[in-house]
Order: C-alpha cells, then sequence, then structure tokens
C-alpha cells in the first residue's frame, strides 16, 4: 500500500527569505554609501588651505584651525562635501592629488610649510644665540667679580696684621657696588644733561630780547627821523629861517638811523 508524503512546511519561508535579505543588503548600502571628493571639491579645499594656511597654526589650535576651514569651504558654491570636518579635512589635505591646478596649490602650500619652518628654526637659533650671548655676559660678569674679590683679599690678606676685615666681601657685594656706580653715573649724566637744557634755554630767551630791544631801538631812530624830515619839510614850506640848525638836527639823528641829512634833503626837494 503506497504511503502519501506530506510537502514540506518550508517552502513558504524559503520563498520569503530572499526578498528579507535583499532589502537589507539594498539599506546596508545605502546607508554606508558615502560621497567621494569631486575634482572641484579638492580645488576649493586646497584653495581654502593656501589661503588659511592651518599647519602654521600653533600647538593646542591646529584642530581648531582645520575646523574652521571646513566650515568655510561647506558654504562656497559648488562643494558638495557638505559632511567635512576638520579631521576630514586635513586627512584630505594630505593626499596628494595629481591635478595641474591641484598640484600647483600644493607645490604653493609645500614652499608656504618650509617658510613656515624656515622661519621657526630662524626663530629658535635667535633665541639660542640670545641666551647663550646672555649667559656669556654673566659669565663675564661672574668672573670680574671673582677676579676683584681675589684681588681684595690678597690685600687684605697683605693689610690683616694692621686692620682686619669686620666681614668677607661676597659677589653679591660686589655687583651691588656695581649697580650704586651705575646708578650714581647714570644721575650725573642726567643732572649734566638737564643743566645743558637750562642753558640753551636761558641762551636762547637772551637772544630774543636782545632781538627785540634791537627793533625797538631801531622803530623808536626811525620815527624820530620821519619826524624831523616832517619839520625841515613844513620850514621849507614855510620859508623859515632857522632851517640851518634843523638840519644839523636831522643830521645827528640821521647818523643814529643811517640815514644821511643830504638824502633827506634831497627826498624832500624831489618830492617839492
Amino acid at each position: 500500500m503506497p504511503t502519501s508524503r506530506k510537502p514540506p512546511k518550508e517552502s513558504a519561508q524559503s520563498t520569503e527569505a530572499p526578498s528579507t535579505a535583499t532589502t537589507t543588503v539594498s539599506s546596508s548600502k545605502s546607508r554606508t554609501k558615502r560621497k567621494k571628493f569631486s575634482k572641484h571639491d579638492d580645488l576649493v579645499l586646497l584653495r581654502q588651505v593656501n589661503a588659511d594656511q592651518p599647519f602654521a597654526s600653533v600647538r593646542g589650535s591646529l584642530m581648531d584651525a582645520w575646523t574652521s576651514l571646513a566650515n568655510k569651504v561647506k558654504v562656497v558654491q559648488g562643494f558638495s562635501k557638505q559632511e567635512i570636518t576638520g579631521k576630514s579635512a586635513q586627512a584630505r589635505f594630505n593626499l596628494r592629488e595629481d591635478y595641474t591646478e591641484s598640484q600647483q596649490l600644493l607645490d604653493e602650500i609645500v614652499l608656504a610649510v618650509d617658510e613656515h619652518a624656515r622661519e621657526e628654526a630662524q626663530r629658535a637659533l635667535e633665541l639660542k644665540e640670545k641666551l647663550e650671548s646672555e649667559d656669556n655676559v654673566g659669565k663675564l660678569m661672574r668672573e670680574e667679580a671673582v677676579s676683584r674679590l681675589k684681588k681684595r683679599k690678597d690685600r687684605g690678606e697683605e693689610s690683616e696684621s694692621e686692620k682686619p676685615s669686620p666681614r668677607k666681601v661676597t659677589i653679591y657685594d660686589l655687583m651691588r657696588e656695581d649697580n650704586e656706580k651705575e646708578r650714581q653715573m647714570r644721575a650725573e649724566q642726567f643732572q649734566q644733561k638737564q643743566e645743558l637744557q637750562r642753558k640753551q634755554k636761558e641762551m636762547e630767551l637772551q637772544d630774543r630780547k636782545e632781538e627785540r630791544e634791537f627793533k625797538l631801538r631801531l622803530a623808536r631812530l626811525e620815527n624820530e627821523r620821519y619826524e624831523n624830515l616832517l619839520k625841515l619839510a613844513l620850514l621849507k614850506a614855510r620859508g623859515g629861517t632857522a632851517l640851518d640848525g634843523i638840519v644839523g638836527e636831522v643830521g645827528d639823528v640821521g647818523e643814529d638811523a643811517g640815514v644821511g641829512v643830504s638824502d633827506g634833503v634831497l627826498g624832500l626837494e624831489g618830492g617839492a
């Protein structure tokens, strides 16, 4: 007697499984799909890097500079990589894409980076030389102070039997003495400068005073000269008899003012 076989129960489940798997794969692909940098995006990024030079930022603010750069390129028209961050911008900058304009911008940026590195090295060298110079100056001062201290000590040992020193002279005492002498010297120089300025001011005032007095004296003589010339003109018009006496007076005044009597008389006659 033949036995009947039951149909498998998993057939319905097997027909539904592929559709579910296909949906899951497509959704995961859509989630994981990321947009790549386009050529235009790279150019925009490189132009902004060349303008901002975030690599030259001081320590502690490097990532802030890259974040600021990323925010700037987001608003550039045609820039499609809107999810860019400071970290991704820095990472993209480190990729050397082989484009004509990109290579040019990269060359400019590399030159700027090298220039910044040279400037930093130069500043470090100058700082080192300055510190070494200060150390040398301090060393010379210490050696000079020790030498002077040794000389004083030798002189003190020679005269120790006559008058013992109350206490030992230290390097700090010598440095303090040098500072005091320097202060005194500066004070004397300041006083000399003040005295020189005071004398110069007095001389200027005296010159101005003498100039004013000379101008007043000259004006007074000129006024007297014109008054006497006017008197001569009046006497000549009246036919006066005392013309000779007044001419003598005018001659005295004219000599003081630097004008001759004949000049005055001739001038009057010409005017008449």
